[in-house]
């Protein structure tokens, strides 16, 4: 359920599109394909498109919304990336941006694959804290079971 793209340094600002030019600066990765900086992420993938006859994407709707009934359990269970399991990490690496994206991922997930999700959430914030060289042990047999 998820990618990590990495490239050889030696691509530093050669490369450009959906994933960034690889330059260090993250304000300018929004640069669409005409050389202007977009400030919305769907102007952005829209420049990027090949075939006129592709779709125009648009902003997507909340998935909490479309499915309120899921917003409870995922606020909930979002929750453990606040968690004191995670004390370490949040000094290096802020949670906020991750437990929105945790709730918005798990409220999607309405035909199954709750786990799925919110594992795959939580194992963004977990990998970034990583880079950071904070090591987590987070998984249980109550959450995002160990294999």
């Amino acid at each position: 359920m998820r990618v990590y793209l990495s490239l050889d340094p030696r691509f530093s600002g050669k490369v450009c599109g959906l994933c960034g030019n690889f330059d260090g600066l993250a304000d300018n990765d929004f640069t669409a394909r005409s050389g202007q900086i977009e400030s919305a992420a769907v102007s952005f993938a829209n420049s990027w498109r090949t075939r006129e006859t592709c779709p125009m994407t648009a902003d997507p709707n909340s998935p909490c919304t479309a499915s309120p009934e899921r917003e409870y359990w995922a606020t909930y269970a979002c929750e453990i990336l606040r968690s004191s399991a995670f004390d370490e990490c949040h000094s290096v690496v802020g949670v906020d941006s991750y437990y929105g994206d945790c709730i918005w991922d798990s409220c999607g997930c309405t035909r199954g694959g709750d786990c799925e999700c919110l594992c795959t959430a939580v194992s963004a914030y977990v990998r970034a804290c990583n880079e950071k060289g904070i090591h987590i042990r987070w998984r249980s047999e109550t959450v995002c079971r160990k294999s």
